[in-house]
């Protein structure tokens, strides 16, 4: 990754930045930039869950950039809808409609940066994990993506990205439900032998107490019936 002065107006040059109106661009959150011949043409922008930019040009072309945070994971975009980048500095880039095997740059910008040099697929793809490095401020910036159209051109697409200290990060309230009971231990069965044969010999005296019972209810149903004879 190596910065570079800026120069005069390019459009035609993968070596430098794409410059608009002799300056280099400066995306904004929700407003990227895409230019062809040096001009800005129509794009539409979408964010998907919060975590990951899309721009999409009539004529083809299609950039979707979002960042890693500390533990690999898809980051959450900044609140003003930009890239937001942590300690991790890593940002991955993907897209599609640039000339078949031919080279996507990435730069980041104010001052320009160049992050990488990505290879174009067969089918005009290209898709790349760039790590940011920390000579670049916390603060705004641009990132830009640059590469040939089949017909030739240079085209530029523009998003805006945040650099921020991860110390500066807003805390997410963790909610815990304790409305859950406690679970209820079950203690193991006895292994002890001596305590089933208490509990079976009371279990056969019992049955003899009910037995004589019903024995005793037998005699004095049967006087009864003799003494009414």
């Amino acid at each position: 990754m190596a910065a570079i002065n800026e120069k005069g107006s390019n459009v035609q040059d993968l070596s430098l930045p794409v410059y608009l109106n002799n300056q280099l661009p400066e995306a904004k959150p929700n407003q990227p930039i895409s230019i062809q011949s040096g001009q800005p043409e129509p794009v539409s922008v979408a964010v998907v869950n919060e975590q990951a930019v899309q721009l999409e040009t009539d004529t083809g072309l299609s950039l979707s950039v979002t960042s890693l945070n500390e533990n690999g994971e898809v980051a959450p975009l900044a609140p003003t809808g930009a890239i937001r980048l942590t300690e991790r500095r890593t940002v991955v880039v993907s897209g599609r409609g640039f000339l078949p095997k031919s080279e996507a740059v990435v730069w980041i910008f104010s001052t320009p940066t160049r992050l990488g040099v990505i290879p174009v697929s067969d089918t005009g793809r290209y898709n790349a994990e760039l790590v940011v490095g920390s000579e670049l401020e916390v603060g705004q910036h641009t990132l830009q993506v640059n590469g040939v159209v089949p017909s030739g051109e240079i085209r530029s697409m523009n998003v805006a990205l945040e650099i921020v200290e991860t110390d500066t990060l807003p805390e997410v309230a963790t909610t815990i439900d304790d409305s859950l009971s406690d679970q209820v231990a079950v203690a193991p069965a006895s292994t002890d032998t001596s305590t089933g044969s208490e509990v079976m010999a009371a279990v056969l005296l019992l049955v003899a107490i009910l037995g004589a019972g019903i024995g005793a209810l037998a005699v004095v149903a049967a006087r009864r019936r003799r003494e009414r004879k």
